[in-house]
C-alpha cells in the first residue's frame, strides 16, 4: 500500500489542511483589529457600563489630586475598591419653609451677646425659625438652585462618593429638590462619570413617607439607574419596616434609622453615633462631623475639658477637650472616627454630612437642637469663611473651615476603598513630540489614555435663581470660554499642554489676565515638595499676559503664598478653533524631562484669581476649586505608530482576501480527492 493511502497518512493530511487554514483564518484577525488603531492595554483601560440598550464610557477622577490649606496632601489612587460603600448624608431643605429673613448665627454672635440670641423672648431673635450657623461657600443658597446642585455633584464625582441618603425624617419630602437632583445626576451619568446612587432616610410617619417616595419615583421608575442597592438585590430605604405597607416591604432593602440614644439595632443605620469608637451595625459604621447627646447649642456651655456625649469639630481620644481652635480646622474628631471606621473595615461607610446648615430655634428653651455655631455643627460642604481670626472659639470676627473637611474627606475615601497607587500599577503616559503650529488631531490618544483629562462639567451653566430667602437672589456669570478637557505629554526637550473649549475659543478682553489660564507645579518623582515659591501648591502660571497669536507668558511665582509673579521667559502657542497648544521647555523649568510628576489645573473667568475658593465658584476650573490633576513623567511610554485609515482599510480587505483564497484552496483539493475516490 502506498503511503498516501494509508489511515494515518490521511488522517495527518487532514490535520495539516485544517492547522493551515487556521492559521490562515488568524492572520486577518490580527490584521482587522488595525482598522480601530492600536488596541494593546485598551481593554485594561477603559471600562463602560451598561444602560438599558446602551453602553456608556465611564470618565475616571482617579488622577485628581490636591493639597489643603492646611498642607495636607490627598492620597494618589490608581481606582477603587467596588465591594465597599460611602455614603453621605444630604439635606433638601434650605429655603423651602418660606422664611422671609436669614438668620446667621456666626454672623449675629459678631454684635450680641450669646444670652440674647438664647433669650426666647427675644423679639430680635425669633423662635420657631431657622437659623444658619455660618454662611456657605455658595451663599444662603436655596437647595433648588440647580447651579448648587451642579457643583454639589461635581464634588461628590470628584471624591467618589457611592451615594447619598435624602433626609425626609421629618416628614416633609421636598419632591422638587430631589426629583431636580435626580434629573442632573442622570445627566452626568449620561456623560460618562460615575455619578452618586440614591437612597432615603425617613423616621417621623415612616410608613406614609415610604408609601409616597414609592408613588413618587419607584413605581414610576424613575431614574432606575440611580436608586442605591449597594450589596443588596433591592433598592435600600431607611424606614421602620413595621410601619412600612407589606406590599413595599418586598420592594425595598428596609434598614431601620438608628438614633444616638436608642438601644442598638443589628441592621440599624445610625445618622450620628456617640460611642468612641463607633459601633458596627452588622456592615456599616457611621462617621460624622461633630457628637452631641442633647441639644447641639449647649455645647458653648459645656466645660471646654471632655464631657460625655459632647464631641465638638477639634475633640479626639488623643486631645479630649473641645474649643481648640486649631483642631476644630483639622477636623481631629472627625479623622478620628474615619480612622476607627477604617480599622473595623465594614462594606459601608456612612458620613453625615454634607449640608444640613440650619437649625430652628426652640420655644421650650432647649436652643438649636443639631447644628449652632461652627464648632457645633456637622456639615463638610465649605464655608465662606476659610479660617478662624483668632485662637478664641468665641471671637466670631471670622469663624470658617473653608474646604479643609471636603478634601480630608477625600482622603479618607482613598483610604478606607481606595487601591494604593503603586510603580506597577501607575498608568504609562504616551510620549509624543507636537507641532505647535500642526494639527490638533496629532493629539490622539487611546481611550482611557492617563494623557487625557476631562472636565466633570458637563455644562456652562450661570447662575439665577432665588436664596433661601424671598429677599435673596444670586447671579454668577458663565466663563467666557468653558474648557472640556485638557491633555499633556512630552518629549526630551518639551512640555507640551492642549486645552480643548466646547466652542471656539473666545479672544482676551481687555488685558485680563484670567483668560484660558493654566496653573502647575512640577515635582521631581516620589517628592510632594519643593523649595520653589507657590501660592496655593501652583508653582508657574501660563497665559495671564500673552505676548501674540504664537508666543505666550510663562510665569513663576515670586513670594512664597502669594499671588505675585515674576516672567520666566514667553513660549509657543496657538489656537485652533476650540484648541491650544503651548510648549513649555524643560530648560525653564529647571526638571528633568526623564523623570518628574506634574500637578495642573486650567481656568478661565475665574473673578478673583487669587482667591483658590473661588476657583469652586466662578468662571471655569479644571478640575475645581483646589483640585489637580497629576501626570507623571516616569517611565513614559514612546510614542506609538499609528497606521492611516487607508492602510488599515487595504490591510482588512488583504485579510479578507487570504481567507477567499484559502477557503477555494481547500475546496478545490476537497473536489480532487472527491473525484480520484
Amino acid at each position: 500500500m502506498k503511503p498516501e493511502q494509508s489511515f494515518f497518512y490521511k488522517r495527518n493530511r487532514g490535520r495539516r489542511r485544517w492547522l493551515f487554514l487556521a492559521l490562515i483564518l488568524m492572520l486577518p484577525l490580527g490584521i482587522l483589529s488595525s482598522v480601530s488603531g492600536s488596541t494593546a492595554g485598551k481593554t485594561e483601560r477603559s471600562a463602560e457600563k451598561a444602560s438599558g440598550d446602551r453602553l456608556l464610557p465611564v470618565k475616571s477622577a482617579a488622577s485628581i489630586t490636591g493639597t489643603d490649606a492646611l498642607g495636607r496632601r490627598l492620597k494618589r489612587v490608581s481606582g477603587y475598591q467596588e465591594e465597599k460603600y460611602v455614603g453621605l448624608f444630604y439635606f433638601l431643605w434650605l429655603g423651602q419653609q418660606n422664611q422671609k429673613a436669614v438668620y446667621d448665627i456666626t454672623d449675629i454672635l459678631r454684635t450680641s451677646a450669646l444670652s440674647q440670641l438664647l433669650d426666647t423672648n427675644s423679639d430680635a431673635y425669633p423662635n420657631d425659625l431657622t437659623y444658619f450657623f455660618n454662611e456657605p461657600l455658595y451663599g444662603y443658597y436655596n437647595s433648588a438652585d440647580p447651579f448648587v446642585l451642579r457643583k454639589h455633584i461635581e464634588l461628590f464625582i470628584a471624591a467618589d462618593i457611592d451615594f447619598l441618603v435624602f433626609d425626609v425624617s421629618n416628614g416633609i419630602y421636598y419632591d422638587e429638590v430631589w426629583m431636580q437632583m435626580l434629573a442632573l445626576l442622570e445627566e452626568y451619568r449620561l456623560a460618562g462619570w460615575n455619578v452618586p446612587k440614591t437612597a432615603f432616610f425617613t423616621n417621623t410617619n415612616s410608613g406614609e413617607a415610604v408609601r409616597h417616595l414609592y408613588t413618587a419615583l419607584y413605581r414610576k421608575k424613575l431614574y432606575p439607574e440611580l436608586w442605591f442597592y449597594g450589596p443588596y438585590d433591592k433598592p435600600l430605604i431607611i424606614a421602620r419596616e413595621e410601619e412600612v405597607p407589606a406590599a413595599l416591604r418586598e420592594f425595598f432593602c428596609i434598614r431601620p434609622p438608628q438614633w444616638p440614644l436608642e438601644e442598638p439595632r443589628e441592621m440599624g443605620f445610625p445618622y450620628m453615633d456617640l460611642s468612641k469608637p463607633q459601633k458596627l451595625y452588622t456592615d456599616l459604621i457611621n462617621v460624622s462631623v461633630c457628637q452631641f447627646s442633647g441639644p447641639c447649642s449647649d455645647g458653648v456651655s459645656v466645660p471646654r475639658g471632655a464631657q460625655e456625649g459632647y464631641y465638638g469639630r477639634g475633640y479626639s481620644a488623643g486631645t479630649p477637650e473641645n474649643g481648640n481652635v486649631r483642631r476644630i480646622l483639622e477636623g481631629k474628631n472627625f479623622q478620628e472616627q474615619w480612622e476607627a471606621a477604617i480599622r473595623a473595615d465594614p462594606q459601608m461607610i456612612f458620613v453625615t454630612g454634607w449640608n444640613e446648615w440650619i437649625a430652628q430655634k426652640s420655644a421650650e428653651g432647649c436652643g438649636w437642637i443639631d447644628t449652632f455655631n461652627t464648632e457645633w455643627s456637622r456639615d463638610i460642604e465649605m464655608t465662606k469663611a476659610r479660617d478662624y481670626a483668632s485662637d478664641d472659639p468665641e471671637d466670631y470676627t471670622r469663624q470658617g473651615y473653608g474646604d479643609n473637611y471636603y478634601l480630608q474627606m477625600i482622603n479618607a475615601i482613598r483610604e478606607y476603598k481606595g487601591e494604593k497607587l503603586t510603580k506597577e500599577q501607575a498608568p504609562l503616559p504616551e510620549r509624543k513630540t507636537i507641532d505647535i503650529a500642526g494639527s490638533p488631531a496629532q493629539w490622539s490618544f487611546e481611550t482611557g489614555s492617563p494623557n487625557v483629562f476631562y472636565n466633570i462639567a458637563v455644562k456652562n451653566t450661570p447662575r439665577d435663581f432665588a436664596g433661601a430667602s424671598p429677599a435673596l437672589h444670586y447671579t454668577q456669570k458663565a466663563a467666557e470660554n468653558f474648557i472640556t478637557e485638557l491633555r499633556v505629554t512630552h518629549d526630551d526637550t518639551n512640555l507640551y499642554f492642549y486645552l480643548k473649549t466646547e466652542e471656539a475659543i473666545r479672544p482676551r478682553k481687555n488685558g485680563a489676565s484670567n483668560w484660558m489660564n493654566l496653573l502647575f507645579s512640577v515635582y521631581e518623582r516620589n517628592r510632594d515638595k519643593t523649595e520653589a515659591p507657590s501660592w496655593e501648591g501652583f508653582q508657574y502660571v501660563l497665559n495671564r499676559t500673552p505676548v501674540s497669536d504664537t508666543l505666550t507668558s510663562l510665569e513663576r511665582v515670586r513670594r512664597d503664598g502669594e499671588y505675585v509673579f515674576e516672567s520666566v521667559q514667553n513660549v509657543a502657542c496657538s489656537v485652533q478653533g476650540n484648541v491650544m497648544q503651548i510648549a513649555v521647555p524643560f530648560e525653564a523649568l529647571r526638571i528633568s524631562a526623564q523623570d518628574f510628576r506634574l500637578d495642573f489645573k486650567a481656568a478661565d473667568s475665574v473673578e478673583r484669581e487669587d482667591d483658590i475658593m473661588d476657583y469652586y465658584v466662578s468662571g471655569c476650573a479644571v478640575p475645581l476649586g483646589r483640585l489637580t490633576y497629576s501626570y507623571s513623567a516616569a517611565e513614559a511610554a514612546a510614542p506609538k505608530t499609528r497606521r492611516s485609515l487607508a492602510e488599515r482599510i487595504l490591510l482588512a480587505i488583504t485579510g479578507l482576501l487570504l481567507i477567499g483564497a484559502a477557503a477555494a484552496s481547500l475546496l478545490y483539493q476537497y473536489g480532487t480527492e472527491k473525484r480520484m475516490r
